[in-house]
C-alpha cells in the first residue's frame, strides 16, 4: 500500500524474476495484473474458493461473463418456474368452476359426475404442473455481498478555487517544499504525482492550512468547503465512535440517522459504536469517505485514497470522482485508478519542486522507461 511508483515496479520487476512460488493479496489492479498467472477467488457469500487461470483483468472478464450467464439462467429457470405456476393456477380454478357447474334438472348425479371428471382432468393437470414448477432446476446467484456506494454531493456555491503563490513550507531544520505557484480553478481535477519523500503531502497540507507557510500565501475562493482526506486518516478523533464523531460534526441529528447514512459505506452498526481507533484502516478509510459526503465538501484533497480499500471500493471511488461536480485534488501511486480519471492539471513533484506535465499517461510512460532503462 505504502510503495511508489518505483517501489512498485522493482516488485513487479522481483516477482517475474523470480523462480519461487509467490501468493500476494493486492487491491493494486496493474500490479496483479503485471505478476499473477492465476487468482484465487475467496467467495464471502458462499465461504468457498475457486482457483482461475490468468492475471486479474482475465479473471474480472470471465467472472463478469459467468455471473451474466448465471443470470440469463436464473431469469430462464424463474420465468419457467413462473410459468408453469400460472398454469397451475388456470387449471385449478378450471376444475373449481367443472365441480360447480349446476345442471338444469338439479341432477345431484349429474352435478357428481361433471365435478369428478373436472378433477381428474383439471385437477391432475394442476398438481403435475405444481410438481414440475418445483423440478425445475434453480440457480443460485452469486456474489451477494452488497457493493460500496460513493456518491459526493457538495455544498453550492460560487469562487471555489485556490490559488498558492510563492507558497513555501516544511519543518523546522529539516524538509520544505515549494515555491509553489498553482492556480486551481473551480470543478477542476488535479493530480499530484511523484515518489514518496518528495513533497506532495507537504504541498497538501500547505494547501489546507494544515502546516504553516515559510514564505507565500494561500487564497481560498470565497465559496470553498474543504474536505481533506489523508493517508492514515490522522485526523479522525480515535477517542470517539464514527457515530459521535458524526453527531458533532455532521447535519445528522440521530444515532439511527447516522448508522442509515454509514449502511451504504457498509460498515456494520457495531463497527460504529467502537471507538475509532479499534476499526480497520479499510474501516476507518470508508468512514472518512462518508464524512466527506456528508459535511458537503466541494474542494476533495486526497491524499492516496485507494490505500486499504479494495478493488471494488476504488472503482466506486473513480466512479464517484467521475461524477463530482467541484474540485479534486489527489496523490495516489495507483495507476489503474489514476488512468480510469480524467485530469485537467498534472503535476509532479521531485524535491519539493513542483514541474506541470502534459497528462498521466504521458507521464507514466517517461518514468516506467527511466526506470526500465536501468
Amino acid at each position: 500500500n505504502d510503495l511508489d511508483l518505483s517501489g512498485i515496479l522493482f516488485l513487479e520487476s522481483y516477482i517475474k524474476r523470480s523462480r519461487s512460488a509467490v501468493i500476494v493479496a493486492s487491491h493494486d489492479r496493474a500490479f496483479l495484473d503485471a505478476v499473477s498467472e492465476k487468482v484465487l477467488e475467496i467467495d464471502s457469500g458462499f465461504r468457498t474458493t475457486r482457483m482461475w487461470t490468468g492475471n486479474y483483468s482475465t479473471y474480472y472478464r470471465e467472472k463478469a461473463e459467468e455471473l451474466r450467464r448465471e443470470r440469463e439462467e436464473h431469469d430462464r429457470q424463474e420465468e419457467e418456474r413462473g410459468r408453469l405456476r400460472m398454469s397451475a393456477d388456470t387449471k385449478r380454478e378450471w376444475a373449481r368452476k367443472g365441480g360447480e357447474q349446476t345442471m338444469p334438472d338439479q341432477d345431484r348425479m349429474s352435478r357428481g359426475f361433471h365435478r369428478d371428471r373436472a378433477e381428474r382432468k383439471f385437477g391432475a393437470a394442476a398438481r403435475a404442473l405444481s410438481k414440475r414448477a418445483q423440478q425445475v432446476e434453480h440457480t443460485d446467484i452469486r456474489d451477494p455481498r452488497d457493493p460500496l456506494s460513493v456518491f459526493f454531493q457538495p455544498a453550492e456555491g460560487e469562487e471555489t478555487g485556490i490559488v498558492m503563490s510563492g507558497a513555501r513550507a516544511g519543518y523546522e531544520g529539516c524538509f520544505s517544499a515549494g515555491p509553489v505557484d498553482m492556480e486551481i480553478p473551480g470543478n477542476t481535477r488535479v493530480a499530484l504525482l511523484g515518489p514518496n519523500g518528495t513533497g506532495k503531502s507537504t504541498i497538501l497540507r500547505m494547501l489546507t492550512k494544515q502546516l504553516s507557510l515559510l514564505i507565500g500565501s494561500v487564497e481560498y475562493g470565497a465559496g470553498v468547503r474543504l474536505g481533506v482526506l489523508s493517508q492514515e486518516n490522522d485526523a479522525l478523533p480515535r477517542n470517539l465512535s464514527a457515530i459521535e464523531w458524526f453527531l458533532e460534526t455532521t447535519s445528522l441529528e440521530t444515532e439511527l440517522d447516522v448508522i442509515r447514512f454509514l449502511g451504504v459505506f457498509l460498515l456494520s452498526d457495531d463497527a460504529l459504536s467502537f471507538p475509532m481507533s479499534e476499526l480497520s484502516p479499510g474501516e476507518r478509510m470508508r468512514l472518512t469517505l462518508g464524512h466527506l459526503t456528508a459535511t458537503g465538501a466541494n474542494v476533495l484533497v486526497l491524499d492516496e485514497p485507494t490505500n486499504h480499500l479494495d478493488l471494488e471500493a476504488v472503482e466506486a471511488l473513480g466512479s464517484a470522482i467521475d461524477l463530482f461536480p467541484g474540485t479534486v485534488i489527489l496523490v495516489s501511486h495507483d495507476r489503474a485508478f489514476l488512468s480510469s480519471l480524467d485530469f485537467d492539471l498534472v503535476y509532479s513533484v521531485e524535491a519539493g519542486k513542483v514541474t506541470s506535465e502534459t497528462s498521466y499517461a504521458d507521464y507514466l510512460d517517461r518514468v516506467i522507461r527511466f526506470i526500465t532503462s536501468d
